[in-house]
């Protein structure tokens, strides 16, 4: 069992989706509707998320550790560092409006 390739996995599936949910949770504060637009907007961020951590988990426990999971951890780590990068330059500004 791939452990460590499972706990990596879980680590970047869980810091995509925090940084996509705290930064649409930051901008749809301050609405009086936040309760239904949160979900709406973050929806479309969080489906890759989604997919590549399922994706990389299923593949993980049926094959083990192979090119296809290397692809999907890949695209996670990319995921996350252009979510984390960009929502900490636009937190500011989400906070002002």
């Amino acid at each position: 069992m791939p452990w460590a390739a499972l706990v990596l996995t879980t680590l970047l599936g869980v810091l995509g989706f925090a940084a996509g949910t705290t930064f649409y949770g930051s901008i749809t504060v301050s609405l009086r509707a936040r309760e239904a637009l949160l979900p709406a907007l973050a929806f479309p961020i969080l489906v890759p998320v989604v997919i590549a951590t399922v994706k990389a988990t299923s593949t993980l426990l049926s094959t083990g550790w192979s090119p296809e999971v290397t692809s999907w951890l890949a695209f996670l780590g990319a995921f996350d560092l252009g979510t984390v990068i960009l929502a900490t330059l636009l937190f500011p500004y989400a906070l002002e409006g």
